[in-house]
């Protein structure tokens, strides 16, 4: 889950047994369908004669930007595809609905000290009665 305005890294790692330098990566996003290649890359980070990493820094601007990402590797004449990583957008609290949230908070605090003061004052009214009655002396 991203927010807008946030900054992805992808990454993508090879292990090959040819030279890291013949691999080719391909960054593509797919969603509902649809595919595009993002980005084309002959550069990594060489961990090793056999391992490197390629990596795709996307800043997520809008739900267009959202999907699954998935690297290709070309060599050899054999492409291969990585797992993907699925990317959704965190959709932001409408300010409306924050506004009628605090709302309704404030209407059951309300409503509830008013339940409270009106058993409080029965229970007073409700005594004063008793108290009057045990007072009064029948003629």
């Amino acid at each position: 889950m991203v927010h807008s305005g946030d900054t992805v890294t992808l990454m993508c790692s090879v292990l090959s047994e040819y030279n890291t330098a013949d691999i080719r990566m391909f960054w593509f996003r797919s969603e509902s369908g649809k595919s595009e290649i993002l980005y084309t890359q002959n550069k990594s980070e060489t961990d090793s004669a056999q391992n490197c990493t390629f990596s795709l820094s996307k800043n997520i601007v809008s739900q267009v930007d959202t999907g699954t990402y998935y690297c290709a590797v070309v060599t050899c004449g054999k492409i291969l595809f990585g797992n993907g990583t699925k990317l959704n957008m965190v959709k932001p609290v409408d300010p409306l609905v924050m506004i009628l949230s605090v709302l309704l908070g404030v209407c059951v605090v309300v409503i509830t000290a008013q339940a409270i003061l009106s058993h409080k004052k029965e229970k007073y009214y409700c005594n004063k009665e008793k108290e009057s009655e045990k007072g009064f002396i029948p003629a």
